[in-house]
């Protein structure tokens, strides 16, 4: 079993469990995914859609670089990606904890948005996670 953090469009982030990176790829990233390295270090890094046009805006991880759809942030060993301890998966988990919404369509700045609960049908409170 292999430790990641999923992180979606409108919604805070959350530890998953899967067999292995693969099974997680295909069940999470839609098309084609990459890895990436936009974080200050060369053991954590990001797979996303190698095309992300037409994608819903997910977060802004540096001021060079946007995600858009889902995306899995992993550990990386010898340029392959690999799971998360707890602490680094709880670590990005805050990080990334409140989702982010453009103003504008599409424009630029970025907003910190309410993460959406379909659970009951309302904003979720911070206590009730």
């Amino acid at each position: 079993m292999v430790r990641l953090l999923i992180i979606e469009p409108d919604y805070c982030p959350y530890i998953a469990n899967f067999d292995n990176i693969e099974s997680a790829v295909r069940e999470v990233i839609p098309g084609t995914s990459q890895l990436t390295l936009p974080f200050d270090t060369a053991k954590i890094g990001m797979l996303c859609s190698e095309n992300q046009s037409g994608l819903k805006f997910n977060r802004q991880i540096n001021e060079d670089f946007s995600v858009y759809g889902r995306c899995i942030i992993c550990g990386v060993r010898e340029n392959a990606a690999t799971g998360l301890s707890r602490e680094q998966a709880d670590r990005y988990s805050r990080k990334y904890f409140l989702p982010e919404s453009t103003l504008q369509d599409g424009d630029f700045p970025i907003a910190k948005a309410k993460p959406m609960d379909e659970r009951f049908g309302r904003k979720v409170r911070f206590w009730e996670r």
